[in-house]
Formats: C-alpha cells, structure tokens, sequence
C-alpha cells in the first residue's frame, strides 16, 4: 500500500515536486523507511523513480511538440531552461534538444 501511494503521489506530483522527503511525509514515514520500503518492492529507489516518472513525461512533451523547451521546463517547475536541459541531459544522454531532433527524424 506504501508503495502504491508513493508511486500515485508521485505520477500527481512529478511536476512539483522531485524530493524524496516529500513523498516519504505524505506517507507519515521516514526517507529512510520509506526509501527501503519503495527499493524492497520494486528494485528501484524512491529517487530513481523519480527521476524516470519527470523523464518519461519531459519526453512524452518533447515528442509531443506542441511546447518549446522553456515552456516544458516551466510545466514541470525547474526554475530556469537551462536546469531542466542540464537534468534531462544528466538522465537521458542527450539534451532536451537533440532527443526532440532524434525523435522527429525517427
């Protein structure tokens, strides 16, 4: 149940909020308890899925085109364009720019 709340918090809250402490006090349990609980059941730590839930859905904009990067860096709350290229960057290999050219030229 700890990690079905967690996991629905987070596809409700990816957008605002990435910290593990977060998710862990809406589910009234310790980071550390919560983050073992999270691990235990599904072979990834709390931030892993938080990184993959905030990826999944820069893609699914990306691909989408309907947005410029700024706007999509906005629509999920990173303070500047150029935070949200670096993360996206950091988690994916390539820049919010090149995965949108990779996607389109598919």
């Amino acid at each position: 149940m700890v990690v079905y709340r967690f996991i629905l918090a987070l596809h409700n809250n990816y957008h605002t909020h990435r910290s593990v402490a977060y998710y862990a006090d809406m589910a009234n349990l310790s980071k550390s308890h919560s983050s073992a609980i999270v691990k235990q059941t599904t072979g990834q730590s709390p931030s892993a899925w938080i990184v993959t839930i905030t990826t999944t859905y820069a893609k699914f904009m990306l691909e989408k085109g309907s947005m410029n990067i700024k706007q999509i860096a906005e629509q999920l709350n990173f303070p500047e364009q150029f935070t949200f290229r670096k993360y996206f960057k950091q988690h994916t290999g390539l820049s919010p720019r090149a995965y949108r050219e990779q996607f389109v030229h598919k």
